[in-house]
């Protein structure tokens, strides 16, 4: 007997088609059923729900019990719904932008009357030179003497090193 492999069309992803239980036959006659339910997810109305925003028709689902969504195409589905959302929110943003620009540049335009140009202020005189900055070393530091350290045994009393209790200074 030739071994075989039989996809059952009553298990599968909605939206790719992948069969989550074959049945195959070995050449000794065997029937091995694999089942692949950890990659099967229910169609809950939230899902079936996602499936049609994407979709945009619920005509294309067969909606059947034992029919599912594999993680994958569930994954798939999610993304395009929060990229729709950012591309929605995006969008908004540039509109709101827009609109505001737009409401700045009108009010700054010049009335028939004034220039055809908007003079603005500038934080620095272009006509005023900007100091430098220092390039060369100053003439006028002074030279440091450096300071001679003694050591410790100059400057500690050498009748400290007696046991006598009279020739001790208390400070």
């Amino acid at each position: 007997m030739t071994p075989r492999r039989i996809y059952l069309q009553d298990n599968v992803c909605v939206i790719c088609g992948f069969c989550f239980e074959t049945r195959e036959t070995s050449a000794s006659g065997e029937i091995v059923v694999r089942k692949l339910n950890n990659l099967k997810l229910k169609l809950t109305n939230e899902r079936i729900e996602n499936i049609a925003k994407v979709i945009e028709s619920k005509e294309n689902l067969i909606l059947d019990r034992l029919k599912g969504i594999c993680i994958k195409c569930n994954r798939a589905v999610e993304r395009v719904l929060r990229l729709k959302n950012e591309v929605r929110s995006l969008t908004e943003n540039i509109k709101e932008s827009n609109a505001r620009t737009m409401r700045i540049c009108t009010l700054a335009l010049p009335s028939p009357t004034r220039r055809a140009h908007v003079e603005k202020r500038l934080a620095n005189s272009p006509a005023t030179e900007q100091p430098r900055k220092q390039t060369r070393f100053p003439t006028n530091v002074l030279a440091v003497v450096p300071v001679e350290i003694k050591q410790f045994q100059d400057i500690t009393r050498r009748d400290f090193a007696s046991n006598d209790p009279e020739k001790h200074v208390s400070y």
